[in-house]
């Protein structure tokens, strides 16, 4: 071999060297305080240390920035209930299971946030990480928060999208690309809004992505697409009464009537409170010809005095329509005029 290629060589060998090195700053998943390689023994790591809770439950106390668990917006004081379906009571039982995985592996989560009191799911993509440091952990706060006071607070979704790109070019996790993907469903730009929903989802995981993708495919004009996303949406929540909404109104759209009918009278019976429900069965009543039911679930809305703000908008809009019907053009001049004051929101306006 020659001097030249040798030398490239022992380089390759230093090299490889030292990325299988352990990164003794990523603190054990067990939480018990020690260190675990990441990358020696070719297996991954959560990125968590883990306490009890006051509930009886795993705690997450600490998220390494940059790990798996911080890309899948976990945070500390988040309780984890089960793993891979498997109730957990100690960090060396999550540690245990997720030794069984392998780097690009999904991790099934079942867990419960801070000051709530019902679970959610989510899954976790495995992938190597070298913790952040603590200037790139600073810069990427500073980028969270001026793209979350741009989306949330100031309503600016094109300075959010370029905002979440900062965000995203520090450290993509779940969140990022879903806030970024509503950004883009605000200024009706779909394709985007998908494409980075499906980034989440190559991320991990979760009813929220699914339930937003398919707002996009619905919008689109995919109303196939639409619904398997709302039905693996209610993989992880079967409970999950926007989703049943959702799906009432892709097969609306779609003249499948029984179907919506069906779909609206689920989500009423699992959300009695659900005013958006009611309003999308009169708006199927309205459809089917049956204006005077129409009136009976409008007035059920008003009368449990569901809805405010632009879902009341929303409420007069279509009442409106049932007035035409029935011949009451007054009272549907009145209800359009109404609704023009408050605004009327989009139809997937659920999330």
């Amino acid at each position: 071999m020659s001097s030249k290629n040798n030398a490239k060589a022992i380089c390759l060998a230093i090299l490889c060297t030292f990325l299988l090195q352990p990164l003794s700053c990523v603190p054990s998943v067990a939480g018990t305080g020690s260190s675990t390689p990441q990358a020696a023994s070719g297996k991954p790591n959560l990125g968590v240390k883990l306490g009890l809770s006051d509930r009886g439950h795993l705690k997450i106390t600490e998220v390494v920035p940059g790990s798996p668990a911080d890309v899948a917006s976990l945070n500390p004081n988040d309780e984890i209930i089960e793993v891979d379906g498997i109730a957990v009571k100690s960090p060396a039982e999550v540690e245990n299971i997720v030794a069984k995985h392998n780097y690009g592996d999904y991790l099934k989560l079942k867990f419960m946030r801070e000051y709530f009191d019902f679970e959610d799911a989510m899954t976790v993509r495995l992938s190597p990480f070298i913790p952040l440091t603590a200037q790139q952990k600073a810069d990427l706060d500073a980028a969270q928060k001026e793209a979350s006071d741009l989306f949330y607070t100031e309503h600016k979704y094109d300075e959010a999208i370029r905002a979440y790109g900062r965000v995203i070019r520090i450290r993509p996790s779940i969140d990022a690309y879903l806030v970024q993907g509503k950004a883009y469903t605000k200024i009706k730009d779909f394709k985007s809004a998908i494409n980075d929903f499906n980034e989440a989802l190559a991320l991990g995981s979760s009813d929220s992505a699914y339930m937003n993708r398919g707002y996009a495919y619905a919008e689109s004009g995919d109303y196939q697409k639409a619904l398997q996303d709302f039905d693996a949406a209610l993989t992880f929540d079967p409970k999950n009464h926007r989703m049943y909404l959702c799906k009432g109104i892709v097969y609306l759209d779609m003249k499948q009537h029984k179907k919506a009918l069906e779909s609206f009278n689920r989500a009423i019976e699992m959300n009695p409170r659900l005013g958006k429900a009611y309003i999308w069965r009169a708006n199927y009543y309205v459809a089917t010809g049956r204006p005077k039911e129409a009136l009976a679930d409008f007035s059920k809305c008003l009368e449990l005095g569901i809805g405010a703000g632009r879902e009341r908008g929303e409420l007069y809009f279509y009442r409106a329509k049932a007035y035409d019907m029935l011949g009451h053009k007054d009272l549907a001049a009145k209800d359009r005029a109404e609704a023009e004051k408050i605004g009327v929101p989009g139809r997937f306006d659920v999330f």
